[in-house]
């Protein structure tokens, strides 16, 4: 077989089902990643009209192909609650008919036929093609408009059992390769190494439900020494339906061949009249044959009519005609098509928010980073919060409203509503602060040693005129973040008594500073100390309470 694209580096992969015994039927087409000018020359013995050869390889080739399940959980951060199989051959592209199909009788009239056709290939190539084919030859010719693949071909194949056709590629040594082997056991390569797809990473993407297996798979090839990428193996799904543990279920080779070769009205009698056939072990090919649609009779009789058992391979062949590739039945454990994803991207998930899923965005922190596919997956905390996003090194919320930072110089935590260090800490107008001491405001719950004035929650040993939350022994200013902290600085209230600072904010939360090395021990009450100038005050102070107080008593 010669293959000429144009360019050379548009083909992406050959896919070949055949039949692995000697004298035998083969199923092929050819693939093209993007734009290009394509030519397939076959022997025109090997080649059969076969009308329904296309809807048979899609067949083998649906229930083969690899299936990816989304790595195992818990994804808590993607509301996508119900992640399918991703089938690694979805979408499929287009199939292509001959736009032109000619026949040259020797190689004389096939050079001059590819020249037509303004395809440009070795000459040298061409010789050792005719060489070994046998004339004439059959060139049909595609114009692909992007990616796109061509309509199947069948031929029939006189060499010994398991020997691949040998390819000839304009411009190219290796070539890319799937193979469907039909057989009445499992396969394997004869004289090659063998691989599985969990030598390479794949990533499912979560609401799109694909994964990147091709493109992995491609990758992994160019440094596959040889070696065969086994995606399937003996599966028993000609006539049986493929049933996944997932409970996803694949119709059977003979359902989707018989949807796409036939009338709907005339489906339903077809495959229940060959499952019949195959039930009761019929021997004729007419019992497998619907119409023209022959394709699985000529692969029953091939086998003996034994029930076909399916096997994928992925690797590459020789482009330059080296025919190094033969395949064997052997009695090998099943594998299946289904696999698992290394990695998770999420990027685009609706996110948990509160019991409610909405649009994902970067600076949630129970999504997924933007792009990410490294597959760490972040579980939604039972708290609602994260402990690692929206916060710096130093403990502090970046663009978090739900969440309160506490700096206590030797503890940096991330809590909500929950303060418990000594040093700088935010609280809330509705806090429980509680310390010993006197509270002259009936509606606060404060409990302090000393006067207390303050229309909010304090906690301190000593006067707090704030209307903030002060829970600490020392310098207290309210309402705006304050940075002084250390002992008695500088105040905007005389007569407080604190040796740390307390800035208030309005989000709710319980304070309680007193971690400390070695565990939380009560802090105790400090004795009220009145500087001379404060006695001087209240002395000037009484004269003139007592003035105001006779003065309303006489207006009454």
């Amino acid at each position: 077989m010669l293959i000429v694209a144009d360019p050379a580096s548009s083909l992406s992969e050959v896919q070949l089902a055949k039949v692995l015994t000697a004298d035998s039927s083969s199923w092929l087409r050819v693939r093209v990643a993007r734009k290009a000018r394509l030519a397939v020359v076959f022997s025109e013995v090997g080649h059969e009209r076969a009308d329904a050869a296309d809807p048979w390889l899609t067949a083998l080739d649906t229930v083969t192909r690899v299936r990816v399940a989304p790595p195992a959980g818990p994804l808590a951060h993607c509301a996508v609650s119900d992640l399918q199989l991703s089938d690694s051959g979805a979408p499929e592209p287009p199939h292509l008919e001959a736009k032109q199909v000619i026949s040259a009788a020797n190689e004389l009239e096939l050079r001059r036929a590819l020249a037509a056709l303004n395809l440009n290939v070795d000459l040298s190539q061409v010789a050792a093609f005719a060489a070994r084919g046998t004339a004439p030859f059959r060139v049909a010719f595609y114009d692909a408009p992007a990616e796109a693949e061509t309509r199947a071909e069948r031929l029939f194949d006189g060499n010994s059992a398991g020997d691949l056709p040998q390819f000839f590629v304009a411009d190219r040594s290796t070539l890319p390769l799937t193979l469907i082997a039909l057989t009445t056991d499992g396969a394997k390569p004869v004289n090659a190494p063998v691989a599985d797809p969990s030598e390479f990473p794949i990533t499912y993407r979560a609401v799109a439900e694909q994964t990147d297996y091709t493109n992995a798979r491609g990758t992994w090839l160019t440094g596959a020494d040889g070696r065969w990428l086994v995606e399937a193996r003996d599966e028993a799904a000609v006539f049986t339906p493929l049933t996944f543990s997932s409970g996803v279920m694949i119709d059977s080779a003979l359902s989707l061949y018989a949807s796409g070769a036939l009338a709907l009205s005339d489906r339903a009698a077809c495959t229940g009249r060959v499952a019949a056939a195959e039930r009761a072990s019929e021997t004729h090919a007419d019992a497998y044959t619907c119409g023209t649609a022959d394709d699985l009779a000529r692969a029953m009789a091939e086998l003996s009519y034994a029930t076909p058992r399916l096997s994928r391979f992925f690797g590459a062949v020789s482009g330059e005609g080296v025919q190094n590739s033969r395949f064997s039945e052997a009695a090998l454990p099943v594998a299946s098509s289904r696999v698992m994803a290394t990695d998770f991207d999420g990027s685009a998930c609706p996110i948990i928010t509160g019991g409610s899923a909405m649009g994902g965005s970067s600076g949630n922190e129970n999504s997924a980073e933007p792009g990410a596919t490294s597959g760490v997956v972040r579980p939604m905390p039972i708290d609602g919060t994260n402990s690692s996003d929206g916060t710096d090194s130093t403990g502090t919320s970046s663009g978090s409203d739900d969440v309160s930072s506490v700096d206590s110089g030797s503890c940096n935590l991330f809590v909500a509503g929950s303060d418990s260090c000594s040093g700088d800490s935010s609280s809330s107008d509705s806090s429980s602060d509680s310390c010993s001491g006197d509270s002259s405001d009936p509606s606060a719950n404060d409990s302090c040693s000393g006067n207390s004035s303050s229309d909010g929650n304090d906690s301190c040993s000593g006067n707090s005129s704030s209307d903030g939350n002060d829970s600490c022994s020392g310098d207290s200013s309210s309402g705006s973040n304050s940075d002084d902290s250390g002992g008695c600085g500088k105040s905007n209230y005389d007569g407080d008594t604190c040796s740390g600072n307390s800035s208030s904010s309005d989000r709710a939360g319980t304070s309680s500073a007193a971690l400390e090395a070695g565990g939380v021990h009560p802090r105790r009450p400090r004795r009220v100390r009145l500087s001379l100038l404060s006695l001087i005050g209240a002395a000037f102070a009484l004269p003139l309470r007592r003035r105001k107080s006779s003065r309303a008593r006489f207006v009454a």
